[in-house]
């Protein structure tokens, strides 16, 4: 019986190592990429609202630059997340779900970090508002 649970724990153990990611981030370079990210994401959403701007009266245009827009957009993504060794799922659920109170806390003690990120956020927020209203303006996809 013991040899049996120490089999079970070994193979456990053994299953924990090859899951556990070595390169995983840290609290900091979570705050990092998060400034990063919402740095990227300002420009792309001042992007999306210069191409609607430019090509509001021709929307199929607007709909291929745009879709060639989101598809670099994506790819940016892709690199900026593999320079921290993580992805997306890992970035925007798992680490910030398991590590919400040392987040909160280390921003907390690094207020600067913590003022940028929330500027970012609300410069991200009044692009994407924007954007949906010049949509709805120029009837673009049924708006």
């Amino acid at each position: 019986m013991k040899k049996k649970i120490l089999g079970i724990g070994i193979f456990v153990l053994f299953l924990a190592g090859f899951f556990y990611n070595a390169n995983a981030l840290t609290v900091e370079e979570y705050c990092q990429l998060k400034m990063e990210w919402l740095s990227y994401e300002t420009q792309v959403w001042q992007n999306k609202i210069d191409l609607l701007n430019q090509y509001y009266s021709d929307p199929d245009m607007f709909l291929a630059k745009e879709a060639q827009l989101c598809n670099e957009e994506k790819s940016a993504c892709e690199e900026l997340l593999k320079t921290y060794g993580t992805n997306l799922e890992e970035f925007h659920f798992i680490f910030p779900n398991e590590h919400g109170a040392e987040i909160d806390a280390y921003l907390e003690n690094n207020p600067e970090i913590k003022n940028q990120i929330e500027s970012l956020s609300a410069q991200t927020e009044s692009l994407i508002s924007q954007y949906e209203d010049l949509l709805a303006t120029y009837g673009i996809r049924g708006e």
